[in-house]
């Protein structure tokens, strides 16, 4: 029957056929005379992944920017990586209802009806995430990802990580992590500041409907799905940057500062991906998975305390 990105029988049927055909024809052109072997033959999965890959494309054409967002999101390593979660601890066990709720959100659609219950405004499948409901989740999505990061720190040799510590030059601001190493290390020392946003925020919306740098027509859809979630997290990691306080940027003492932005659903900034591939060189594999495992779990249960079934 197909469906939910299945292809159905009939759509498998004349592919398999082929492939099927072709394969046999490999095998029986060395034995027998009248059979010529396929110069250029395809398999099942690679012709089957044409139609998906024409699928693919329609969607994200026939879905509005802030969809095409969300479907980016869900596709990205982090968005994706609860799917595939070992639950060998406590702390990546996933209920029932937030496997649902996961579920429901990378189908597109919203778990209120056509209006919200708390704002009684018109809903759409990121609605929840910017709602008043939704405001209680702030401080957990945040600290998911600073202490998962934190707690990788630690297990490099010789490092030293703190937590809040105050900016140079500042009394009354703090950074996220401040991690201090050595050559053993392999991370420079650096101030962090960790940041989760929503691409259904009001300031998400407007960069969709106003874009600075549009990519070209001819670019592949799922480009330009990527760069509408790209915008809104780039222009939140510079608003990072440009609310450093002067005295603590002049500051000699001052660490390197370095914003870590990501999405409600996983998907990171452009110069927070860069970092991540720095870390994951410096870190056992194990340390690093383990990061990434707790950063996926934390984002998708402070999703789910928001969601309204």
């Amino acid at each position: 029957m197909g469906g939910l990105g299945i292809l159905s029988y009939q759509e498998c049927a004349p592919h398999a056929y082929a492939a099927a055909s072709d394969s046999a024809s490999e095998v029986l052109a060395p034995i027998l005379p009248g059979v010529e072997a396929v110069r250029d033959s395809k398999s099942q999965h690679d012709r089957c992944q044409e139609i998906f890959a024409e699928r693919h494309a329609a969607l994200l054409n026939s879905l509005p920017p802030i969809e095409q967002a969300l479907v980016s999101e869900a596709a990205s390593p982090v968005g994706r990586m609860w799917l595939g979660i070992i639950p060998y601890s406590p702390a990546l066990k996933l209920s029932n209802a937030c496997v649902s709720i996961a579920l429901q959100i990378r189908t597109l659609t919203s778990g209120v009806g056509e209006s919200c219950r708390t704002c009684r405004r018109r809903t759409d499948v990121l609605h929840f995430e910017c709602c008043g409901t939704g405001r209680g989740t702030l401080t957990y999505r945040h600290n998911g990802v600073q202490d998962a990061i934190a707690a990788a720190f630690r297990a490099l040799p010789n490092a030293q990580v703190q937590i809040s510590p105050r900016m140079y030059g500042s009394f009354n601001r703090f950074h996220d992590i401040r991690l201090i190493g050595s050559a053993r290390t392999g991370i420079a020392n650096v101030d962090l500041d960790v940041t989760v946003v929503s691409l259904g925020s009001t300031s998400a919306r407007y960069s969709y409907e106003h874009l600075v740098d549009p990519l070209p027509d001819t670019a592949a859809p799922a480009d330009i799905a990527r760069h509408f979630a790209d915008l809104h997290l780039d222009s939140m990691a510079q608003a990072k940057r440009d609310n450093i306080p002067l005295a603590t940027a002049n500051a000699t003492a001052a660490l390197p500062f370095r914003p870590i932005v990501f999405s409600v659903g996983g998907l990171m900034e452009r110069g927070t991906e860069a970092a991540f591939k720095e870390w994951k060189k410096a870190m056992k594999p194990w340390v690093y998975s383990k990061m990434m495992c707790d950063i996926a779990v934390s984002l998708l249960k402070s999703r789910a305390s928001a969601f309204s079934l």
